[in-house]
């Protein structure tokens, strides 16, 4: 178990320099120029132009926010189950249909509406480095 769990810290390590491009964490930059991001959503007709079809590449979009806590198993083992399985039907349903990746955020603040919800475009290496990593320990 041991090694198991320096190779997880590893990996983990590995992605946050990555993610920072090598930068120790207190020198890393506030905010990351998106040109790309930014030339999407010109080319669509704006930021909020661009939810749409942002929107539409998801896999999956959630039913409800909060889930009714008597549907929830008492026993410790169901719940964790549920837990693991719920979260990777949320993984899944979070992808992007071109790439497959977790997209890196999805903010829904107090509402289900596609419209009012901050959706990421775009997937981090610390994110996909996380999402590997996951997938590893779920194996």
């Amino acid at each position: 178990m041991t090694r198991a769990r320096g190779i997880l810290v590893a990996a983990l390590l590995a992605a946050l320099a990555c993610a920072l491009g090598g930068v120790p964490l207190h020198r890393a930059p506030r905010t990351v120029a998106a040109p790309r991001k930014q030339a999407l959503e010109a080319e669509l007709g704006g930021r909020e132009a661009a939810k749409p079809y942002i929107r539409s590449r998801l896999v999956g979009w959630p039913t409800h926010l909060l889930v009714d806590r008597g549907s929830l198993p008492a026993d410790d083992a169901a719940f964790l189950k549920r837990l693991a399985r719920d979260t990777w039907r949320g993984l899944e349903a979070l992808s992007d249909r071109e790439n497959g990746f977790p997209l890196d955020h999805v903010r829904f603040d107090d509402s289900l509406d596609p419209a009012r919800a901050k959706i990421g475009d775009y997937a981090s290496s610390a994110s996909l480095g996380l999402y590997l990593v996951s997938v590893v320990a779920a194996h």
